[in-house]
């Protein structure tokens, strides 16, 4: 799991036996309890300590079973709690500021998400700790995340839960599945029944890992029109989230500087596309144009001050061969238009896999070419990819894929 990138959530108790160790309190069951767990399991980096869904121990016993993690927990793995809706003012309002306590694990009906989180992210820190604030169950409880297919709500949930908790400058989202529907929470036996909600999750991480300065960047809901959301760090870089690819506006610092506009899709991810303008430029309210297919009614992320355009690039085409060709055959890189403000920058290219038995392969990695020769009676089929990097911090890699395939001799017709 942990090479896969999967994060261990143990959740500690359910709110049907949150009193069943020492009547709710921290006794010599509940230790050995939580001893064992961390003997078991602490070893592992990416491990999250959750102290009970929708917890309804006192904030007394809270406070002490935090505080009996951070004593005895050797790696300080992050530890919170869940809560019912409604209940949130309760439950985290004592805990802020608390140097035991690492953030909230939010359940919350879908269309309240992205305020929920704001909520907590602004009152962590204007208490001097930052918490991680992530969401680990939707509502309603009847439908979560529908399975794939007709009648989905794949884009509300994309709306008003992933990218609503990630545009309020939260951690992310755990999925969860309505039991009026197959493969609940109770009986999931198939991940892949929401198949297509972990590719749209997978999108938005890269998107969140690969273009953006995170460290630096909050909500700004405030600087975009209508019901877009924003995540910015005004006067170098702003995300705008668009939940029907609508025009919308931004209110920009006046900087004579434009800013670069490009486009991700979070149905589809890939690499940042242009839209209808290349540009946009302050001071105050500006249109961010239209996203690549407008009029679409689907959701698009408009990146304002996009960083360093990635390397983008076709290629000459496939390589499709009889065994024992004469000659080279070559696949060449043909690198798109260079913004004049990165003609400096030396882009490096990386061949993957780097070689094949049925073909002799020379690759040149400061041009991308890649040139192939035939070895006598061989043949096989391989696709390979050309990874393109300009050296830049964000938005540096690009890369397009080609197949080489070398055939065997047709066998004669039997007659």
């Amino acid at each position: 799991m942990q090479a896969k990138g999967i994060v261990l959530h143990f959740v500690l108790q359910e709110t049907e036996n949150d009193n069943l160790l020492d009547g709710g309190q921290l006794g010599t069951n509940r230790k050995l309890y939580y001893r064992e767990l961390i003997a078991r399991f602490g070893h592992h980096n990416a491990l999250i300590w959750n102290l009970g869904e929708e917890n309804d121990n006192s904030q007394q016993a809270r406070d002490a079973f935090a505080r009996y993690f951070e004593a005895t927990d050797p790696y300080n793995h992050f530890l919170t709690v869940q809560t019912n809706i409604g209940q949130q003012n309760n439950v985290y309002e004592p805990l802020l500021g608390k140097s035991y306590f690492d953030g909230a694990a939010i359940q919350q009906d879908y269309w309240a998400v992205h305020q929920e989180t704001k909520i907590w992210v602004d009152r962590s820190r204007a208490a001097g700790r930052d918490w991680v604030v992530f969401c680990d169950e939707i509502g309603p409880f009847q439908s979560g995340v529908l399975p794939d297919g007709p009648g989905n709500n794949h884009h509300s949930i994309r709306h008003q839960v992933l990218y609503a908790n990630l545009f309020a400058g939260g951690a992310g989202n755990e999925w969860y599945f309505g039991y009026d529907y197959e493969h609940n929470d109770l009986d999931c036996e198939d991940f892949r029944s929401r198949d297509r909600i972990w590719d749209y999750t997978r999108y938005s991480v890269a998107f969140w890992k690969d273009f953006l300065p995170l460290e630096r960047m909050r909500h700004a809901d405030e600087l975009v029109s209508g019901n877009a959301y924003c995540f910015a760090n005004p006067g170098e870089i702003y995300l705008v989230y668009l939940p029907f690819g609508d025009e919308t506006r931004i209110y920009l610092d006046s900087l004579d500087t434009p800013y670069r506009l490009r486009w991700f899709d979070p149905r589809n991810g890939g690499y940042l596309q242009a839209g209808s303008k290349d540009t946009v430029q302050g001071p105050g309210w500006q249109s961010l144009g239209l996203p690549p297919d407008s009029g679409s009614g689907q959701d698009w992320i408009a990146v304002v001050g996009v960083p360093n355009a990635a390397p983008a690039f076709q290629l000459s085409g496939d390589v499709l061969e009889n065994e024992n060709f004469e000659g080279v055959r070559t696949v060449e890189v043909i690198p798109d238009p260079v913004p004049a403000d990165e003609a400096h920058q030396q882009v490096v290219y990386q061949l993957v896999p780097p070689r094949v038995s049925f073909a002799h392969i020379e690759f040149d990695s400061l041009s991308g070419l890649v040139q192939i020769r035939s070895i006598p009676e061989q043949s096989g089929s391989q696709r390979f990819t050309i990874v393109a990097d300009d050296g830049q911090e964000v938005n540096n890699r690009f890369e397009r894929s080609f197949w080489l395939r070398v055939s065997p001799p047709t066998p004669p017709v039997a007659v």
